[in-house]
């Protein structure tokens, strides 16, 4: 049921991307459901449940590898992150 579901779901955005002309890479990893208890301004509830595909995302960043949760805050602009993360380094000198 949940491949099914994440197969879904990326032919639809994929079929979304293709009539948008819009060229960027993508790939459906997880179908996650936030739940939120009462009302809030946030974005991710309390309580996330992964109701399709994996509970972590893989990310590599040069030799290093990041696992991202739903709730995670991750820097996309990988060419920055990794220019950020040498400079910290650099500094830190490890």
């Amino acid at each position: 049921m949940s491949k099914k579901l994440v197969d879904l779901l990326d032919t639809a955005v994929n079929d979304y991307c293709a009539e948008s002309k819009n060229e960027t890479a993508y790939s459906l990893e997880s179908v996650i459901l936030s739940i939120h208890e009462g009302k809030s301004s946030l974005n991710m509830g309390k309580v996330n449940r992964v109701i399709a595909g994996k509970p972590v995302i893989s990310e590599y960043l040069g030799n290093l590898r990041f696992e991202i949760s739903a709730s995670a805050f991750y820097q996309i602009n990988s060419t920055q992150m990794l220019a950020l993360y040498e400079k910290v380094f650099g500094i830190c000198r490890f």
